[in-house]
């Protein structure tokens, strides 16, 4: 009697890159029930991670995943793409050798991965190399851009207290920077952070949203301000 197989898909987001590349949750549910059709695997439920994370630990569905594998309950494994499963090489390798261990299969549509044929698991491993050297050069070139910004004084992110965004150029927020001194005023006197937010209520002292300055973000601005050598 043949053995049924007991195929669990998983999809993940991925932030920025899952919206550049088209790989929707839809779109990865889709593909992995049409592959699933294709090579007559028992797909038994599609799970799936909302928050893009590192840690396995962050990401519940995979963690599940991998307790049903150990238990015995997974035959193989679907996913989208190779980079969907983990973020580099030696973790994915360990997930590979898990399933292994498991006698459990992992399949990656578009990557055209199928560890149970030889020549699947070599692919696997080229291609798990290749995945982790892209998103390495995409952080490269990603700090390479950012870097050259700050050095021409562009704007990155949020525009921080007491400046003001000028085109690419960040330029002094005077009323802001009046507030910011009067701040240094009250740490100058040997108050707390949330002394200072105290005090700064009773004089009407409001931050952008019209509300009273936190302590923690009293502390950030002048620990930035220090930084930056602003006295």
């Amino acid at each position: 009697m043949e053995t049924i197989n007991k195929t669990i898909g998983y999809i993940r987001v991925s932030g920025k890159k899952q919206r550049d590349d088209g790989l929707s949750l839809g779109v990865q549910e889709n593909r992995i029930k049409d592959y699933c059709k294709m090579f007559d695997l028992n797909l038994l439920e599609v799970k799936c991670d909302t928050v893009s994370g590192k840690n396995i630990k962050k990401r519940p569905a995979l963690k599940e995943i991998l307790e049903m594998v150990s238990a015995g309950q997974v035959t193989d494994l679907v996913i989208v793409k190779l980079d969907r499963l983990a973020r580099n090489v030696r973790q994915t390798y360990e997930i590979a050798e898990l399933l292994k261990t498991h006698n459990s299969n992992l399949h990656a549509v578009t990557d055209k991965i199928d560890t149970s044929t030889a020549m699947g698991k070599a692919f696997f491993g080229i291609t798990a190399v290749f995945a982790e050297m892209e998103r390495e050069l995409i952080v490269e070139r990603t700090k390479m851009i950012l870097d050259g910004k700050r050095e021409n004084g562009e704007v990155i992110g949020t525009v921080p207290y007491g400046y003001s965004r000028n085109g690419d150029k960040l330029v002094k927020n005077m009323q802001e920077q009046r507030i910011i001194a009067r701040l240094k005023f009250f740490r100058t006197m040997g108050l707390s952070y949330a002394n200072i937010s105290k005090r700064a209520a009773r004089e009407q002292i409001r931050n952008r949203k019209g509300t009273i300055f936190p302590p923690d973000h009293i502390r950030l601005i002048l620990l930035r301000e220090t930084a930056q050598g602003v006295t």
